[in-house]
């Protein structure tokens, strides 16, 4: 009897995270561009490697940040829950066709977004 309590809590909780993803796909770009402009500005002078030591025991992880704001800008406002549950990264290669840096493959995305897009 309680097993199905808990299967009745995560199959909530897993439904409440679906629609959340929803919502938040459904964001247009035009809201978040400038803001993810800024911070690929912030990531290409800190490099995607973490940073230590800043006073209080944490570490900045611009690699990781990168990746995720490319996987926000990815997502197609028209059909946001079919790409939140996809969340795909879209990744535009640089010149020598190389896909390790997302920083790098983030600003790609957001310079040819006209390109990719249509």
């Amino acid at each position: 009897m309680n097993i199905i309590k808990y299967v009745k809590s995560y199959l909530l909780i897993i439904l409440i995270t679906c629609i959340l993803l929803t919502v938040v796909a459904a964001i247009p770009k035009t809201w978040v561009r400038d803001n993810i402009w800024q911070g690929l500005e912030v990531f290409e002078k800190e490099g995607t490697g973490p940073v230590p030591n800043l006073g209080y025991n944490a570490r900045l992880d611009n690699f990781t940040d990168s990746v995720m704001f490319n996987t926000v800008y990815s997502l197609d406002e028209l059909h946001p829950f079919r790409s939140s549950m996809n969340a795909i990264n879209i990744i535009v290669p640089d010149e020598n066709m190389g896909l390790g840096d997302p920083i790098i493959s983030l600003r790609n995305l957001l310079e040819n977004e006209e390109r990719i897009f249509i």
